[in-house]
Order: C-alpha cells, then sequence, then structure tokens
C-alpha cells in the first residue's frame, strides 16, 4: 500500500458547494475511475481520505489537496489522468506528489490573494497599510454556543503584501494554520472596511500552502 497527495483547483459554481460536498464529488470519482484505494472498516466502508483545511463557500483555490492510501503503486501521471476524465473541469487534478510525511500536522501557513476594487479613496493603500499595522487588530464574534468572543487577527496574520494599480488592489494574506484552525480572510477584509469603505471584493482565491522545515515554510 502506498500513500499520495492528491493537488486539486477549486473554481467556477464549484466554490458554491460545502467542504462535505466536495469530498462526496470526489469519493465518486475515485469509484467511477476504479482506483484501487484502501477503504476504512465497519458498517459503512469509504476511502481513507484526509483533506486539506475547509475553504469557505465563495472563495476559489488552486491548492487544495488530499492524502489517499492505495492498495497499489500507481504513476502519479496516470492517477491524475484517471481522475480528470471522470471530475468535473472546476475540480481539476493540478498534479500529484508521493506522501509527504506527517504533511498535516506540519501544515503552517497558508496564502489567500485577495483581488479588491477600488472606488474613491486614492489613499486607500496606504490607509489599509496603517491598520494591518497595528498592535491589534480585534473583532468580535459569536461562537457556536452563541457568546460574544473577542479575537485578535494578529494572532493568526504572519505576514501580507498589497500591490496596486488604477482600479484594483491585490492583497496577498498569509495566515497561520493552528491546530487544523485558521483565520478566515473575510474576517480581516471587513475589519479595514470598517474603517475604509471605498473598495468591493471581487475573488478571494486560496494559492498556496507551506510545511515547516526546520526553521524554514516550505511551500507544497
Amino acid at each position: 500500500m502506498k500513500k499520495y497527495l492528491v493537488f486539486f483547483k477549486k473554481n467556477g459554481y464549484l466554490i458554491y458547494i460545502s467542504s462535505l460536498d466536495t469530498v462526496n464529488v470526489i469519493t465518486r470519482a475515485l469509484r467511477r475511475a476504479h482506483i484501487p484505494f484502501t477503504q476504512t472498516e465497519g458498517y459503512s466502508p469509504h476511502p481513507k481520505l484526509s483533506f486539506s483545511p475547509s475553504l469557505s463557500l465563495g472563495f476559489s483555490s488552486n491548492t487544495e489537496f488530499f492524502e489517499i492510501e492505495l492498495k497499489e503503486d500507481i504513476n502519479p501521471k496516470v492517477l491524475k489522468t484517471k481522475l480528470n476524465e471522470v471530475l468535473p473541469k472546476e475540480l481539476n487534478i493540478m498534479k500529484v506528489k508521493e506522501k509527504i510525511p506527517l504533511v498535516f500536522q506540519r501544515l503552517v501557513l497558508h496564502k489567500f490573494s485577495i483581488l479588491l476594487e477600488k472606488k474613491y479613496d486614492s489613499n486607500l493603500m496606504k490607509n489599509m497599510y496603517n491598520i494591518l499595522e497595528n498592535s491589534e487588530l480585534k473583532i468580535i464574534k459569536k461562537n457556536k454556543k452563541g457568546k460574544n468572543v473577542t479575537y485578535d487577527l494578529k494572532e493568526y496574520l504572519y505576514s501580507y503584501k498589497i500591490l496596486e494599480n488604477k482600479r484594483c488592489i491585490l492583497m496577498d494574506l498569509y495566515l497561520y494554520i493552528k491546530n487544523g484552525k485558521s483565520l478566515n480572510p473575510r474576517d480581516i477584509i471587513l475589519l479595514i472596511k470598517n474603517h475604509c469603505p471605498d473598495f468591493s471584493i471581487l475573488r478571494i482565491k486560496r494559492s498556496g500552502f507551506f510545511i515547516e522545515e526546520g526553521e524554514r515554510f516550505i511551500k507544497i
């Protein structure tokens, strides 16, 4: 038996299906493509799959992935081709790699690329920098029990980069992943919008995962 990492994109109309529905689409594709996957035991066996952290509804991605265990070795190119023959183009397999040891335990960052459309504020980029450079970026959100909880977004913000042209701003956010959980990048955008309302969100895309390797962060 051998494990593989399968990377896929999620775009088009499929950005509006849930993470659970995404798992179901991929599971059906594995069966249709006759991939010899191993299964869990019990009353309702299903493929042994582990997925990257959930992607919020409405976000696109070119870097989602899952780990799968197969009963026999398969050439990664063959596995990619077989799956793409039965998957919708909006859920296309980008690449297949052999297993990276402890990949989920070593996940430390993910990158989001956010495209914003400017309206009237000529100092928008400067104002965005000023907000992000504050020592605290606190918001209040309701937890699962309905209680208001204060979060400091700085705890999850590793770094950022902002580029600007006449009409748009492209913001790259690098966010920590802690125990499989992270910050929704929309929270940062909405916090900025409270102070600088003159923009609209055109697109939020997850564009990279990084693992810890010694003192470095390596994109996978």
